[in-house]
């Protein structure tokens, strides 16, 4: 059902060392807490992360069927450890959570 956009970093950093997007997709099987963890490339630093759930559906998914699936997302030391679950009642609709990170090369400014 769609994710939100990027969030805003909020340290400045040195010029010239681009902000990359890494995501990770994983399936959520209905009944079932799935647990994922994510991370930056060595030598990289985390900025931002967050989370998306998604139903393949052919029309918007309803107030129901989006109850029917929940993800949490939180910061562990260098990972992000996303929770992800759906209902019984998903069965047969395939949904998705993804996590996503913002890393950088650089270092902090003072």
């Amino acid at each position: 059902a769609g994710g939100g956009r990027v969030p805003t970093a909020r340290v400045a950093f040195a010029p010239g060392r681009p902000a990359v997007s890494r995501a990770r997709t994983v399936a959520l099987v209905p009944g079932r807490v799935i647990t994922v963890a994510h991370r930056c490339q060595p030598g990289e630093q985390l900025l931002a992360w967050s989370q998306a759930v998604g139903l393949e559906l052919s029309r918007q998914p309803s107030p129901r069927q989006l109850a029917a699936v929940r993800a949490t997302v939180a910061r562990r030391g260098d990972r992000v450890v996303g929770r992800g679950w759906a209902s019984l009642a998903l069965a047969g609709i395939p949904a998705r959570m993804q996590i996503q990170l913002v890393c950088t090369r650089g270092r902090p400014l003072p």
